[in-house]
């Protein structure tokens, strides 16, 4: 009974593991997730394919390394690469803001060069500036061309 139970678990740690593998190349192929994000994912979907497939790979590893309590090792794993995921996320998001910032400052240029006369950017919030406003205070007019939902 106790050889069905630890089958049993290798055996969920396997479908776990392929789960894992199908969803992440489903949603890569469907451009729902980026090839760079689902590295990740595909390591922890071979982690658990490998370990449910050789369950005794891990005490051997720890043996190897001197644990003493092999399977403890898989968390210690586990929370080294979930505090590189972190770094990594965090790196990514320092460097979104930059850019955002850059991008706010150049917007900020933008609109000062479109509307001169306002003196504060207080002054550009709220105020409704649509296309055609834009258009034609630019000199440029607006095609029926340009206009591809049939208003005018």
């Amino acid at each position: 009974m106790d050889n069905m139970v630890i089958i049993s678990a290798h055996l969920t740690s396997l479908s776990i593991g392929a789960v894992i593998a199908v969803v992440i190349f489903y949603l890569v192929r469907k451009n729902h997730l980026m090839v760079s994000h689902a590295f990740w994912w595909l390591m922890v979907a071979a982690a658990s394919i490998t370990f449910g497939a050789a369950p005794k790979l891990i005490d051997r590893i720890g043996k190897l390394l001197g644990i003493h309590y092999p399977p403890i090792l898989l968390l210690v794993i586990a929370l080294g690469f979930v505090l590189i995921k972190m770094l990594t996320m965090d790196l990514k998001g320092s460097d979104q803001e930059r850019k955002i910032r850059a991008l706010t400052q150049r917007l900020a240029v933008l609109e000062s060069e479109i509307y001169p006369d306002l003196e504060s950017p207080e002054d550009r919030v709220g105020t409704p500036h649509s296309c055609e406003n834009i258009l034609e205070t630019s000199g440029m007019e607006k095609t029926e061309s340009s206009d591809s939902s049939g208003r005018q």
